[in-house]
């Protein structure tokens, strides 16, 4: 986004990678907001069916006085008849940088067949993994993440926010057993930027 401006960017509906027996699916965004500008970047969930495998990269580079949040909700397919992590590979990549200086650096790496992404330090119980990012530092993010927490606290999901490194901002993470639930929570936590 050009110094001052406002700009919504999303997809007109989820992007769905479908199975493959070589190679992976990109899914690349690179995000910039000049001085003064706001920028939201809020795509579709992105669902993978069986053996499918994708790697989904955002570079967010923000100008001291700008602003970016960037939301995802990753579906893994199956949640009707399938294994719900009948897919080979799902890494998504997030990095933000306000001046050049690094303020987040975030991953999801989820390989079903290597390590079950079930675990208890992954996704758990949960099928559905929702992040919002919130690059913006000239907000008070101590007080950002705690009206995000609150707000997420009233929906049907698992969820976390804290600030960023250099208190550029916020990331929240939210787990949930359905889409719906997790894209409905991740609206309402865009809701408090």
């Amino acid at each position: 986004a050009r110094p001052g401006a406002r700009a919504h960017v999303t997809t007109q509906s989820a992007t769905k990678v479908q199975r493959m027996k070589a190679s992976y699916a990109h899914l690349e965004a690179t995000l910039t907001a000049e001085s003064g500008a706001y920028l939201e970047y809020l795509p579709g969930p992105t669902i993978l069916n069986e053996d499918a495998r994708c790697l989904q990269t955002t570079a967010v580079s923000v100008a001291p006085d700008a602003a970016v949040v960037v939301g995802d909700v990753f579906v893994p397919d199956g949640l009707s008849d399938h294994d719900p992590f009948g897919f080979d590979h799902y890494h998504s990549r997030v990095e933000a940088t306000v001046d050049g200086s690094l303020v987040c650096a975030d991953a999801v790496d989820l390989r079903p067949g290597e390590r079950d992404p079930r675990g208890p330090a992954t996704m758990g119980d949960h099928a559905v993994v929702g992040t919002l990012y919130v690059v913006a530092p000239e907000s008070a993010a101590g007080r950002l993440a705690d009206r995000i927490y609150d707000r997420l606290a009233s929906h049907s999901v698992a969820a976390g926010a804290s600030t960023l490194r250099e208190d550029a901002g916020v990331s929240a993470r939210l787990l949930g057993d359905r889409s719906a639930d997790v894209t409905d929570a991740l609206h309402a936590a865009w809701d408090e930027t």
